[in-house]
């Protein structure tokens, strides 16, 4: 049944809204007090209380809780990052593969150790921190997609020279220019059998043509001012990206901008 947002429903609502509102800020007042004294005892703040038993009374603490926890945070980083492996993958008996559980072990590993590390190294020290001094604490990891104009440029060859082989092995004749399926192989290595044609999904770009030959009357390049639509994988992550071929400053080579 569709829901009428007439001006009553919203009226009613909105108070409703309110009132959780304000009794959660209600109930969490006490644990706030809390962490605000701890925070205050830890961080070595005066008059951390608010209210003195008595006037004049003494406001001065021993760092304990400080050292306390700054003791135990390198304990359980190196509780948490010593081990071998730092994660553990099992499954039930029903749905037991060793070779698919032992990949992805390898892969949660392996996205801990090198490719989030980094950062969820500095996070996971501020993470036991946290829940040290305020008695909680949670972390979160996200994956996050990145977009580069250009990542890199590849200076390649254009062409091959006679005795010299080809991105798949065999032994050229006589002098030729690369094709681009052989400089994409070349760069991003060999594709499955399946995915070979796949590579090759080529869009003209914009801008002007460019003409490219050489002193001794080798065929234009005739793939300078075109992209390819490219899918590949680098340490575990696929990217995704356009490999687009540009004038080099040298007549026998050709940039690759990915």
């Amino acid at each position: 049944m569709p829901m009428h947002l007439d001006s009553e429903f919203r009226t009613r609502r909105g108070s409703w809204l309110v009132s959780e509102i304000e009794q959660a800020v209600t109930d969490r007042a006490p644990l706030d007090q809390k962490l605000q004294l701890v925070r205050s005892l830890y961080f070595n703040d005066k008059d951390p209380i608010g209210n003195l038993p008595w006037d004049g009374a003494s406001d001065m603490h021993l760092p304990v809780l400080y050292e306390k926890i700054e003791n135990s945070v390198p304990k359980m980083m190196n509780a948490f990052w010593g081990t071998e492996p730092i994660v553990h993958v099992r499954r039930v008996p029903d749905e037991h593969m060793p070779e698919e559980t032992d990949n992805a072990e390898a892969l949660l590993n392996w996205g801990l150790e090198e490719d989030i590390k980094p950062c969820f190294f500095e996070t996971s020290e501020d993470w036991f921190r946290n829940t040290l001094r305020d008695g909680q604490a949670s972390v979160k990891t996200v994956w996050l997609r990145t977009w580069k104009k250009t990542v890199e440029v590849h200076r390649v060859k254009a062409v091959y020279r006679a005795g010299q082989p080809d991105s798949l092995g065999e032994v050229v004749q006589q002098m030729r220019v690369k094709s681009p399926e052989e400089i994409l192989i070349e760069v991003f290595g060999m594709p499955s059998e399946e995915k070979l044609h796949g590579l090759l999904s080529a869009d003209e770009m914009p801008g002007e043509d460019h003409e490219h030959c050489y002193p001794d009357g080798s065929p234009i390049i005739d793939m300078v001012g075109t992209a390819f639509e490219i899918k590949f994988i680098d340490g575990r992550r696929q990217f995704e990206g356009y490999a687009a071929f540009r004038p080099s400053e040298y007549i026998d080579e050709i940039d690759l901008y990915i």
